[in-house]
């Protein structure tokens, strides 16, 4: 950014002055019409007249620095939001990059869940299967054999 200037003393400043040469002025006008001859007292109007002149040279341009100070603040602020604007829109795309990795990793994590349960219910079924097979080996072959012996 640029150094601050404080505007605000200078404009004091010339607000503090101002009375004393406009009073300077007056003074000096009167007298220089009533003594249009005394050179003094034309100099010493000249010279009121050159300090108002002066400080309204001064405000004049303690305004146009004003001026273009605001004009550098609007061109920074135009460019701050704008990089502002990029920054929540590429903001947005983050977010929903964010929002689908943590997606796909929660569902990820529950079809890992769920596919457990279905292989411990597959497992479950397949030992009961199993057994169910052996006990019914079991019981046939026992059957049979009384049958034979018999």
């Amino acid at each position: 950014m640029t150094e601050s200037i404080d505007f605000g003393s200078k404009i004091e400043t010339l607000k503090k002055q101002y009375p004393g040469y406009l009073d300077n002025f007056k003074e000096y006008y009167i007298l220089t019409k009533q003594f249009p001859n005394d050179d003094s007292y034309t100099r010493g109007y000249e010279s009121s007249r050159a300090d108002i002149q002066n400080a309204t040279k001064s405000l004049f341009m303690i305004n146009n620095n004003i001026q273009v100070e605001i004009e550098k603040l609007k061109a920074t602020t135009t460019i701050l939001n704008k990089n502002i604007e990029n920054e929540k829109a590429r903001n947005v795309t983050l977010q929903k990059k964010y929002d689908d990795a943590t997606g796909e990793v929660g569902g990820a994590k529950t079809m890992i869940d769920d596919y457990k349960k279905i292989y411990v219910l597959q497992y479950i079924s397949n030992v009961s299967i199993f057994l169910g097979i052996i006990l019914s080996g079991v019981i046939i072959s026992k059957t049979f054999r009384r049958q034979v012996t018999s």
